[in-house]
């Protein structure tokens, strides 16, 4: 009885222990990876310093005596002095460009200004002389007979249509419209909405 209690003491302590190192391989390999890739991750730390190492030692220099010291800070003051020089040199180069195309900003926008001042004219012309072509085609249909000028009215565009009834003389317009409305019903309706809509 003793014993198996005993066997059972010791089954139950090999279980624990297996379990403890099974948990703790199972961390480690979670945080550190398995054992080749933590392996390979020290060795590139490791390269990784050394080649920091070296870089530092490379780019140190150490002269010899006090003359190369000497000559090595006369050569590095050169080597910053004409640095300093090319960078001056670039610097005003570049504002050089900066003004040269500050001026040619400057140049568009009075291009572009005169631009939109000949576009409004053109634009204030083309309306005003619209606007003439208007009351000269009113005056024209104004002196026909109503008759004769619905047939032109029909194939005509609404919009033009409106514009010219709009500068006729009452009479002559009332007389168009119901002349239009008994051949194109539906022309004569568009324009007597939109003469509504201007205020006729």
């Amino acid at each position: 009885m003793k014993t198996r209690q005993l066997f059972l003491v010791v089954f139950t302590i090999i279980q624990l222990i297996v379990i403890v190192f099974v948990f703790l391989y199972l961390g480690g390999y979670r945080k550190f990876g398995s054992p080749a890739e933590f392996k390979k991750r020290q060795q590139e730390n490791i390269q990784a310093y050394l080649d920091s190492v070296a870089s530092i030692e490379k780019n140190r220099l150490l002269p010899e005596n006090v003359a190369d010291s000497t000559l090595f800070g006369v050569g590095r003051h050169t080597d910053v002095f004409e640095h300093m020089q090319d960078t001056e040199q670039q610097l005003e180069t570049i504002q050089s460009k900066l003004d040269s195309l500050e001026r040619t900003k400057t140049v568009l926008e009075e291009k572009e200004k005169t631009i939109d001042t000949k576009l409004q004219n053109l634009q204030e012309e083309s309306a005003h002389s619209e606007e003439e072509n208007i009351r000269k085609l009113a005056k024209i249909y104004d002196n026909m007979k109503p008759a004769q000028a619905v047939p032109l009215f029909i194939s005509m565009n609404d919009s033009i249509a409106v514009a010219i009834i709009s500068q006729m003389s009452q009479r002559n317009a009332s007389k168009l419209l119901g002349l239009l409305a008994e051949t194109d019903l539906d022309k004569a309706s568009r324009l007597n909405t939109m003469l509504a809509q201007l205020g006729n």
